[in-house]
């Protein structure tokens, strides 16, 4: 296992914000965090990472902070940017862990770098200044960051908001690809027909606890759709996939 937490618990002050969460994540998957706004998904990926104080325990947040690096990347929700460098030079930012001496830029493009801007479509914007992007641009070199630092664990907190549909899809395909290619993939994600779609497990929190965990159909139930994200939908399986339109509010 890639990504193991045991019993992790947080809390803010008196308040319990999560509560006993238990999962593993094996490499070839792609695992998606799925629950109402507020519910914790971003504090819970955060957690992992050693970012956010908690007990129980997970085998990536006891990492020293270099090696840390060496196993997990991580793309934030939030995507603001703040020096003019070009897209090119924000995503070798990705290699630092890898460089012999920290912080050193290499003399010509990585390799990982290259590929990564490939991946996400950024090669004809790889000298534009990336304080100069659109937000789903903005996002899309957030990722391609997050690639090239070439980590067998990428968590990506809402990596899919904000772009456009054909981008939607193809970020979700990237995922999907670079899954069945051995990396682990953990995401948070609002849209639940994307996530039904593409993710190979799912992850339903809801008022500070896992409610479920298991393959899209196994938890997007009627009776969870009702009590964690007060709506109903339909659902088919077809050649194409899970399809999953949320159809109404309960």
């Amino acid at each position: 296992m890639i990504l193991e937490v045991h019993n992790l618990s947080i809390h803010r002050q008196k308040s319990m914000l999560l509560s006993d969460i238990s999962f593993s994540v094996s490499t070839g998957e792609l695992v998606g965090i799925i629950g109402p706004n507020g519910v914790g998904k971003t504090t819970l990926m955060r957690s992992i990472l050693g970012l956010v104080e908690h007990s129980g325990q997970c085998n990536i947040s006891q990492l020293p902070t270099k090696e840390r690096a060496k196993i997990a990347a991580w793309m934030p929700q939030e995507r603001e940017i703040a020096w003019p460098i070009s897209v090119e030079k924000l995503v070798a930012l990705g290699t630092m862990p890898h460089r012999q001496y920290f912080g050193k830029a290499p003399h010509k493009p990585d390799q990982k770098v290259t590929q990564a801007l490939k991946d996400l479509h950024l090669l004809p914007l790889k000298d534009r200044p990336a304080t100069q992007l659109s937000g789903g641009e903005k996002a899309r070199v957030l990722l391609a960051r997050a690639l090239a630092q070439d980590t067998p664990l990428l968590l990506a907190d809402e990596p899919i908001a904000g772009l456009d549909p054909a981008q939607q899809i193809s970020t979700m395909r990237l995922f999907a690809t670079l899954a069945q290619k051995g990396k682990a993939i953990v995401l948070s994600l609002h849209d639940l027909s994307l996530a039904a779609r593409y993710c190979t497990r799912l992850i339903v929190l809801g008022e500070g606890k896992m409610v479920s965990i298991g393959a899209p159909s196994d938890v997007l139930t009627e009776q969870n759709l009702k009590n964690v994200f007060q709506v109903r939908a339909w659902q088919k399986h077809t050649s194409e996939g899970h399809i999953f339109q949320p159809m109404e509010v309960i």
